[in-house]
């Protein structure tokens, strides 16, 4: 076993998998963390039994959601997989919390923005020691980006369904790229409202904006309401995994965000939860999460995007349509059966999947 664990970076990953390792014997593990964001901000994720920790700081959580285009609306109902969100500093105060009780981990506030190849490699050979990095990356130029901006709005009387979310709303400006509204309904007079773009080309701030004002004021009539705090983000829509022999990454940079929806707290957690076994029985670590074949799929799944974007709100809602709330959660953690996977392409346009199928294989991408 390595008796040395270096950990970069005091974020979701780092400090997920500080929390994984902390009760492991024989372990001296060091918590570099970075310049941190100190900003607040939500993160959603489907009720499973492997994440109780988080389901027992959740903000709120829900049986039902949607996804919608100008034609069609489909309702989601789930018995066992809610959709639920936290906040980020309540899950790292909890990390905190369980991995300061451990005297074997001492966590170096400092802050390193910038860690060269030396630095790390010096550390390798001192140490003999298995470093992991969650630090910030920067992605590839050219690939499919999610990028949003939300506004969490308060108004005076009661506005919002706040037992159903709105995953997808594709009601709203098409010009820019793959565009959906996200409405996540906090209480009845507040609600997370996102403006969110799948493209290659990140907007300006106004232009979510004023796309949050035109959806609430057309499907809610609202045009006065205060706005209690903002939240903004960017996420890769590609297989990244930044692997060298000084360092392996974890979270985002470890590529633990699926690319095909950027969905990434419940995989980071399954990572974390990997590669603390690996470090226990002392086996090779391995962060990868996604399955090939989901990769694969994902892969098909972004190029019939990137070459239909005229599509997208159709593909999403026919995608959806034989799929009840469990099964699209099993889908969206990566647990789909076979089963389920003829269900969903059974329901897509052939043609399109099948001449973006045929480009996967044929250019590995």
């Amino acid at each position: 076993m390595n008796k040395k664990i270096n950990i970069f970076g005091g974020g979701i990953a780092g400090l997920s998998l500080a929390k994984k390792i902390v009760d492991i014997d024989g372990l001296e593990t060091k918590l570099f963390t970075i310049k941190n964001n100190k900003k607040d901000h939500f993160i959603a994720f489907w009720k499973v039994d492997t994440l109780r920790d988080a389901f027992s700081i959740k903000v709120k959580s829900w049986k039902k959601w949607k996804i919608v285009t100008d034609q069609n609306e489909k309702l989601f109902t789930a018995f066992k997989h809610d959709y639920c969100v936290l906040k980020k500093n309540k899950w790292i105060d909890l990390c905190y919390k369980k991995i300061s009780k451990n005297k074997n981990i001492n966590i170096k506030n400092e802050e390193i923005d910038n860690i060269n190849s030396q630095f790390l490699k010096n550390q390798n050979s001192k140490r003999k020691s298995l470093i992991f990095d969650s630090r910030p990356v920067q992605y590839p130029k050219n690939i499919l980006l999610q990028h949003f901006f939300g506004k969490i709005v308060k108004t005076e009387k009661d506005t919002f369904d706040d037992e159903v979310v709105t995953l997808m709303d594709f009601r709203c400006d098409q010009k820019n790229g793959i565009h959906f509204i996200y409405l996540l309904p906090l209480s009845k007079k507040m609600a997370l409202v996102e403006s969110t773009l799948l493209s290659q080309d990140i907007e300006d701030e106004k232009f979510y904006s004023l796309s949050i004002e035109k959806y609430l004021a057309r499907f809610y009539n609202l045009k006065k309401f205060f706005v209690v705090d903002t939240e903004k983000g960017i996420i890769p829509m590609h297989q990244l995994n930044c692997k060298n022999y000084q360092a392996i990454g974890i979270g985002i940079r470890g590529g633990a965000a699926r690319p095909s929806t950027g969905y990434a707290f419940h995989f980071i957690q399954s990572q974390a939860n990997k590669i603390a076994n690996q470090i226990k029985f002392n086996k090779k670590i391995n962060n990868n999460v996604h399955g090939r074949f989901n990769l694969f799929m994902d892969r098909v799944f972004l190029r019939v995007l990137k070459v239909n974007k005229s599509l997208a709100p159709e593909i999403f809602y026919k995608f959806s349509l034989p799929l009840n709330g469990d099964e699209m959660a099993q889908f969206m953690i990566g647990e789909a059966s076979i089963k389920l996977w003829l269900k969903i392409v059974y329901s897509l346009p052939k043609i399109i999947f099948i001449k973006s199928l045929i480009f996967v294989i044929a250019n590995g991408r």
